[in-house]
């Protein structure tokens, strides 16, 4: 169901998840957009970053963090 979603929504619809506090469903949008074959941008990997630091999952937060510094430097 998560690939019927518009990429430009992507965004929007982890950070919706993250205000939701549920982080796992951000996850799950996120591998599936990346087992489809789409990249995300660093915005994605920030709002996903950022609904995991609003649980306390501060460890996974800093790999996604990681993840949009890499993304910035080598694919841009």
């Amino acid at each position: 169901k998560y690939l019927l979603i518009k990429y430009s929504g992507l965004y929007g619809l982890v950070e919706t998840f993250g205000k939701a506090k549920k982080p796992d469903e951000a996850i799950a949008l996120v591998e599936a957009m990346e087992t489809s074959g789409t990249v995300g941008t660093a915005g994605v990997y920030f709002a996903l970053a950022c609904s995991l630091c609003i649980v306390g999952r501060l460890k996974e937060a800093l790999f996604q963090v990681w993840l949009c510094v890499c993304f910035v430097f080598f694919v841009s």
